[in-house]
C-alpha cells in the first residue's frame, strides 16, 4: 500500500513541531535555572542576620580570691544588658565558679567589673536585622585603638591575662555564608595562622593559644586593641 505525498509532508511537520516543542521547553528550563542562580547567588550578597557577640577570657595562674578586673562593656546597650558570666564554655579552661559581676561608672567610662579567684569566661549575644544595631562594634571606654583595663589585688609574681573580643557575623543570604568583622585584643587569623579564611571552630582555636592573651599590669592601663575581617568556611 502506497502512501500518498500528502501523508508523508504531515507526518514530517509533526515531528519537526514536536522538536520545537522540545527544544522550546529545554531552552525555557535552563534559562529558569538561570534565574534561580543569579537569584541565590544575588541574595547572597546582601546581609540578612547581624549577630553581635561579646566575649571575655580570663586567664589566673594561680587562684587567689579578692582578685578584680574592670573592662568596657559594648557601647551597643542591649547586648549590653546580654553579658553575663559564661559557666559552661570551653570547659575546664574557665570554671567561671565564685565570680561577681557588676556595672559601674568610673573614670574610663561604664565597665564591667568583676570579683574572681580563678579563671572565667563571659559571653553576650544579640541577633538583629541589618542596620538596626542600637550601637556599633567599638567600647565604651575604646580611645582610637586603645582601651582601659583595670586589675587590682592581685599578688606580686602572679599573672592575669585576657582576650576581650567583639564581632558581629553578618550571615549573606540564602547560602548562608557568613563574614566576621571583629575588635579586640587578639586576632583570630594571627593566631589560628590563617588567611582571610577561618574555620568555625576559630574562637575555640584562638583561645587555646598561649600567644592571643595580653597579659595585664595592675592599675588602670591602656591596651592597643586590633581590627580585621574574614570568612567564615564550611558552615
Amino acid at each position: 500500500m502506497s502512501v500518498g505525498p500528502e501523508r508523508i509532508e504531515s507526518k514530517t511537520w509533526a515531528a519537526r513541531r514536536g522538536l520545537v516543542v522540545f527544544v522550546a521547553g529545554v531552552v525555557l528550563l535552563a534559562f529558569a535555572g538561570l534565574v534561580l542562580l543569579l537569584a541565590l547567588l544575588g541574595g547572597s550578597a546582601q546581609v540578612t542576620v547581624e549577630v553581635y557577640n561579646y566575649h571575655l577570657f580570663v586567664r589566673m595562674r594561680d587562684p587567689e580570691p579578692g582578685a578584680e578586673i574592670w573592662v568596657p562593656v559594648p557601647d551597643f546597650s542591649e547586648l549590653r544588658a546580654l553579658t553575663s558570666v559564661n559557666k559552661t564554655f570551653a570547659g575546664s579552661l574557665f570554671p567561671s565558679r565564685n565570680v561577681t559581676q557588676s556595672i559601674e561608672e568610673s573614670i574610663h567610662g561604664t565597665v564591667f567589673r568583676f570579683a574572681f579567684s580563678e579563671p572565667f569566661a563571659v559571653f553576650g549575644s544579640i541577633r538583629v536585622t541589618p542596620g538596626s544595631a542600637n550601637g556599633t562594634l567599638t567600647f565604651n571606654s575604646q580611645v582610637s585603638n586603645d582601651v582601659w583595663i583595670y586589675l587590682a589585688n592581685v599578688s606580686t609574681g602572679n599573672q592575669v591575662s585576657i582576650i576581650l573580643y567583639y564581632e558581629v557575623a553578618q550571615i549573606h543570604g540564602f547560602l548562608s555564608r557568613t563574614q566576621i568583622i571583629f575588635l579586640g585584643t587578639a586576632d583570630p587569623l594571627e593566631n589560628a595562622g590563617t588567611q582571610l579564611v577561618a574555620s568555625p571552630g576559630y574562637l575555640g582555636e584562638m583561645i587555646r593559644d598561649d600567644r592571643a592573651y595580653t597579659l595585664l599590669a595592675n592599675g588602670w592601663v591602656s591596651y592597643p586593641l586590633t581590627t580585621g575581617g574574614f570568612a567564615v568556611s564550611g558552615d
